[in-house]
C-alpha cells in the first residue's frame, strides 16, 4: 500500500525517517468488538501517551500520514473501518486519518468521524499476546523477525531495503525483543526436528548400523594460530537422510551476565554462555532414544 505525500520526509544517517515532533490528543477511544470485549489496543482518552510494556513496541508518531508506504492487513483495516466510529458507529473513510503512531511495520491510525467529531483508533494489523491493559506485539513485526532467522540476515541489511522502499522499519532494539519472543517456538521445532530426523535414520540404518558425520563451525575465522571467537556451533549429520539428527551452540559472552555485574539486583534471563574457561570443543551425547540437541559447558 502505497501513502504518497507533498514532500519527502527527512531522514536520518542510518536511512530511517526521524521522528515528527508530538503533541497531545484529547477525547481519543479505541475500537473494540461488537460485545465491547477484548480491545485489541488500550483507550488513550487522556493527554499522555499510552504506557509502554516490556512486550510493545516503540512508539514512532507522525502526522504525516499519507507520506511513504505501509504494510497493511486489508482485512483488519477494512474490518474496523466497517465497525465506524466508537460513538456514533458511523463507517470511517481513511481520508479523514489525522495522525499515525506507529509500531515497527505496523500503525494505529487516529481517524476522525464526520458526524460526530470524535476520533477512533485504527489498527493496520493483528496483535498477539495482548495484556491487561490492551496492548501487545504486532504479528507483522514478529513475523518479520522469523523471517530475518529464515533468511539469515540482520537488522543492518533489511533496514536498508525497507529505507529504499521507502518503509518505516523496527529500532534495532525492538526487532531483537522480537527475535527472543520467537526464540522458544524455533528451538522447539528445531528440537522435533531433530527427533524425527533421528528416528528416520535409525529406521534407515537398522541393517548396516547408525553412522553419523559431525561438523563444528565458529562465526569468527581462525588465523591458523588464534581461534577466539566468542561463539561457534556444531552438528550432527546422518549419513542415510542426510538430516541433522542433532546440534550444540555455545557462547563465551553474555552482555546480560556483564550487565548484572553492575547491578544490585540481576536481571533474570536464558543465559546461553560458556560458564567456565574452557578451550572451544564441541561434543554431543547420543541416547538411545534421542540426542543432545543443546548443552551448555
Amino acid at each position: 500500500m502505497e501513502m504518497e505525500g507533498n514532500g519527502e520526509r527527512e531522514r536520518n544517517r542510518k536511512g530511517r525517517f526521524k521522528k515528527a515532533s508530538a503533541t497531545t490528543t484529547k477525547n481519543v477511544s479505541t475500537c473494540t468488538d461488537e460485545n465491547n470485549n477484548n480491545p485489541e489496543f488500550s483507550d488513550v482518552n487522556n493527554e499522555d501517551p499510552p504506557e509502554q510494556t516490556e512486550e510493545n513496541d516503540e512508539i514512532d508518531e507522525t502526522f504525516n500520514v499519507f507520506d511513504g508506504r505501509r504494510v497493511v492487513e486489508f482485512s483488519v483495516l477494512v474490518d474496523h473501518l466497517q465497525r465506524g466510529c466508537y460513538l456514533c458507529h458511523t463507517s470511517l473513510d481513511l481520508v479523514d486519518c489525522e495522525k499515525e503512531r506507529r509500531y515497527g511495520l505496523a500503525s494505529l491510525l487516529y481517524v476522525r468521524c464526520r458526524i460526530c467529531d470524535e476520533v477512533t483508533i485504527i489498527p493496520t494489523g493483528k496483535r498477539h499476546n495482548i495484556g491487561q491493559n490492551g496492548q501487545g506485539p504486532f504479528d507483522i513485526n514478529t513475523k518479520l523477525a522469523v523471517a530475518l532467522t529464515y533468511a539469515g540476515i540482520g537488522e543492518s541489511v533489511v533496514s536498508k531495503i525497507f529505507s529504499t522502499l521507502n518503509i518505516p522499519i523496527l529500532t534495532p532494539r525492538n526487532l531483537k525483543k522480537r527475535e527472543r519472543e520467537t526464540v522458544p517456538a524455533l528451538e522447539t521445532l528445531a528440537r522435533n526436528s531433530c527427533d524425527e530426523a533421528l528416528q528416520l535414520e535409525v529406521h534407515q540404518s537398522s541393517e548396516s548400523g547408525l553412522v553419523l558425520s559431525y561438523d563444528a563451525g565458529w562465526q569468527k575465522r581462525g588465523s591458523g594460530r588464534n581461534y577466539n571467537s566468542l561463539s561457534g556451533h556444531a552438528l550432527m549429520i546422518g549419513s542415510k537422510t542426510g538430516k541433522v539428527v542433532g546440534y550444540s551452540v555455545m557462547s563465551k559472552t553474555c552482555r546480560t551476565c556483564d550487565s548484572n555485574k553492575r547491578r544490585t539486583c540481576e536481571k533474570d534471563h536464558d543465559c546461553r554462555s560458556v560458564q567456565e574457561k574452557l578451550v572451544w570443543k564441541f561434543k554431543v551425547n547420543g541416547t538411545s532414544n534421542g540426542s543432545q540437541h543443546h548443552k551448555k559447558y
